[in-house]
Parts: C-alpha cells; structure tokens; sequence
C-alpha cells in the first residue's frame, strides 16, 4: 500500500521558508530514488468569474509525495488564501492533480457537475 503526501507551503513563509522545504524534499527524494511524476509546474485556482482562473502556485509531484506552493501566501496560508488551500485540500481527499491549466480546472469542474 503507497501512503500518499502532500506538503504545502506558502512562497512568502519567513517561519518555515520555502527553499528549506524544497531542499528536504529534494534530500528525501535522492535518498530513497523516489520517482518524479511530474516536475515543477504551475497549478490554478479559480476565479470569482469564467476565465478569471489564476496561478496558485507552483507544484512538483513525486510518487507518494505532492509538494505545492502557494503563491503570495506567508505561513497561515488557509488565513491568506483561503481558496488556494481548498485546492490543495480537495486535490488530497479526492486523489486528484492541482489543476494544470485553467482550461484543465474547467473541465474537472463540468466532469463532477
């Protein structure tokens, strides 16, 4: 059984930067020749309106392991950027992928409506 991760961080942390986190993971990674799924990318959330999608950050998938950034945010990321987290956190339970595109989000979106 595989037990999957993920790790967010906000890009503007200054209590647990996120260069730090990178470089563990980066460590980690090497250490046990985890697989990457998919490098550094960027990841969507929506906006208020259609086609008002934003970047959420930055994200980078390993097998077991998903660490995502969140743009703008320093360390309380739910407080700051509320609806990145939600991404986040239902990207988690579902078993999903952060958005690769805002037109990728769309199309999650109209699948689960």
């Amino acid at each position: 059984m595989c037990v999957t991760q993920f790790i967010y961080s906000g890009d503007l942390d200054s209590t647990i930067p996120i260069i730090g986190t990178k470089d563990w993971i980066t460590k980690l990674k090497e250490e046990i020749d985890m697989p990457v799924r998919r490098t550094w990318r960027e990841w969507w959330v929506p906006g208020k309106h259609p086609h008002e999608d934003q970047v959420g950050g930055m994200v980078w998938e390993l097998e077991g392991l998903t660490f995502a950034s969140v743009k703008s945010a320093g360390y309380s990321v739910g407080r700051e950027k509320p609806v990145a987290l939600y991404e986040i956190f239902d990207a988690f339970i579902s078993g999903k992928r952060l958005p690769l595109t805002s037109d990728e989000r769309r199309s999650q979106q109209e699948k689960t409506a």
